[in-house]
């Protein structure tokens, strides 16, 4: 019989822990401020901002709410995994919250113990 770790917890690679919040952050300001951004100070990235945003504001607002959306739902998804995982309270609420920043970079994670667990019962 397996013993099942209850407070299993793993973070992203650094690349992800930088690079998702960064862009989420972008792609609210571009949405819900896009005057506050400096497009200048962002390079590549800033003129392809500036572009979507003055050109294609509907996909801009489309992308926005749609990853929110898919977010939220990775979040209950761990939620629901952790469950079945029975991982403790703290633990659960750890990978919600980190499932809701970094998205299926976390919850992939997750879904890899779960896979380990089941490969050893």
């Amino acid at each position: 019989m397996v013993e099942l770790n209850h407070s299993y917890f793993e973070s992203p690679h650094i690349v992800w822990l930088i690079s998702i919040p960064a862009a989420l952050g972008l792609l609210s300001a571009a949405c819900l401020c896009p005057a506050y951004l400096p497009y200048a100070y962002l390079g590549p990235i800033g003129s392809l901002t500036r572009v979507l945003v003055d050109d294609y504001p509907s996909l801009v607002a489309f992308l926005f709410y749609t990853t929110w959306l898919l977010h939220v739902l990775e979040a209950y998804m761990a939620a629901r995994l952790c469950s079945r995982l029975h991982l403790w309270s703290n633990n659960t609420w750890k990978w919600v919250i980190q499932t809701f920043v970094f998205g299926v970079f976390s919850l992939r994670l997750l879904k890899a113990h779960e896979r380990q667990l089941k490969r050893q019962s």
